[in-house]
């Protein structure tokens, strides 16, 4: 395989770090970004990347602009890998409008702005790949994690829809349920933590309080080799070789488990209530649109 050229958000340490130094030691070409590049990057500099200096929460029409500024580094772009955001810890009741914004405008806004900004140059080479690094979170939800679940949620939905969208262009979506890895991303959320004095949260907020230094530092997941995993996946190679890819897929331990839970409780939910929920159609067969769609389903269910 040629060597990609690969354009990744929020190197400044964690995820977006490893994912240059992985990209590099398989022979490929990065595009580092990261807010004030010229001090937070220049190692990965060093490393052999070129840096851009890019904030994700830009206006798309400076973001449009960025990725044109990246384009002619290397004449194209073939894999965007969305990876900038923070976790923003708060209670919804407690959490304002304004640090709910925040985190959206970078874990959700950002990705999207970015793609946007891509998918013109990736239309018209008829080939790409968009990566976002998405959570466990969003497949479940804990107390004080709201934000950021929500934001990963809304992620996730985006790159389903999109891949819908553009596979027909030769443009392949990967979106990875990330676990929890040894990565800053806890230490630094201690400094975005939104919280009010609220009595009535106070036994939950002290639990969550005796939790929380117990987990940094303590995540099961190797960076390094989470990173390898999701670029196997990227590239076609290594543990990936010879899979069919597909456009989800969780990475680490703790996703996979969550995850395969998360579902069989669906499952079993859907088969309690199953006659419940379908007590709610207007009597008859099914017209138009519809009938089509059974017809499509009962064909798949013969395969």
């Amino acid at each position: 395989m040629a060597p990609l050229i690969c354009m990744i958000t929020g190197c400044t340490s964690g995820f977006g770090e490893a994912f240059v130094h992985d990209a590099l030691s398989r022979g490929d070409k990065v595009i580092a970004t990261g807010r004030k590049s010229e001090t937070r990057l220049v190692h990965l500099k060093e490393a052999g990347a070129s840096i851009l200096e890019l904030d994700v929460t830009a206006s798309p029409a400076e973001l449009d602009a960025k990725v044109k500024e990246a384009i002619a580094i290397y004449g194209h772009i073939d894999v965007l890998v969305n990876n900038a955001g923070y976790v923003q810890t708060g209670l919804i009741e407690a959490t304002t409008q304004e640090k709910l914004m925040e985190q959206l405008d970078v874990n959700l806004f950002g990705p999207i702005n970015m793609t946007k900004a891509l998918l013109p140059h990736l239309r018209e080479r008829k080939t790409g790949t968009i990566i976002f690094i998405g959570s466990l979170f969003s497949w479940y939800g804990r107390p004080n994690v709201g934000p950021y679940a929500i934001s990963k949620h809304a992620l996730a939905g985006f790159a389903e829809t999109l891949n819908l969208e553009v596979s027909q262009f030769g443009i392949k979506v990967l979106h990875f349920d990330v676990g929890h890895f040894r990565t800053p991303v806890l230490a630094q959320a201690k400094s975005r933590v939104a919280l009010k004095d609220i009595d009535d949260y106070a036994p939950m907020i002290n639990v969550i309080a005796a939790i929380s230094p117990s987990m940094h530092e303590n995540q099961p997941g190797d960076p390094r080799l989470g990173i390898a995993r999701m670029v196997d996946m990227i590239k076609g190679e290594g543990m990936a070789e010879g899979k069919e890819i597909p456009w989800r897929v969780p990475i680490g331990t703790d996703a996979v488990e969550i995850i395969k839970e998360r579902c069989e409780e669906t499952l079993r939910l859907i088969e309690q209530w199953k006659e419940f929920s379908r007590s709610t159609d207007f009597p008859g067969p099914k017209q138009g649109f519809w009938a089509e769609e059974e017809k499509k389903k009962a064909s798949l269910a013969k395969q």
